[in-house]
């Protein structure tokens, strides 16, 4: 019997280590459908403070967003991870000047996106290699 727990005892040991390693694996948020919060972008040193969360989503060749003040929205294609943003407009309220400088510095980045990157629930989005924003995924509960 005791022949027996000495074999078992490693094998089980073994599989719970094996089953806790798959469950902190993590796969790759949606591109669509998913709400990404801005965490940084190219040509800011930080993010300013906004009174509206920092975000974009795409949806069925559409997206929508907001970098802190105004609203944005326009279309997309996407195949694979080659992305072309189409026709991009928003709202055209002021606000504060750091806003207005992210603000703009997003809307550049969205005109010289073509391709993005998913890693886990972060996403950049790019042109060839550099990075142009920074997001993270948001999940509602």
């Amino acid at each position: 019997m005791y022949k027996l727990l000495w074999v078992l005892l490693p094998l089980l040991t073994i599989a719970c280590q094996r089953k806790q390693a798959e469950s902190t694996m993590k796969s790759n948020a949606a591109f669509e459908n998913t709400r990404w919060k801005i965490t940084a972008i190219a040509g800011l040193e930080k993010l300013p403070q906004a009174q509206k969360e920092m975000f974009v989503r795409f949806y069925e060749g559409r997206f929508n967003g907001s970098a802190g003040c105004n609203n944005m929205m326009g279309g997309y294609t996407v195949q694979g991870s080659t992305l072309k943003i189409t026709g991009p407009a928003s709202t055209m309220m002021a606000c504060e000047e750091a806003l207005m400088k992210a603000e703009q510095k997003f809307g550049e980045a969205l005109g010289k996106v073509d391709n993005f990157k998913i890693t886990g629930d972060k996403m950049q989005l790019r042109q060839g290699e550099a990075v142009l924003a920074e997001f993270e995924a948001v999940y509602l509960k």
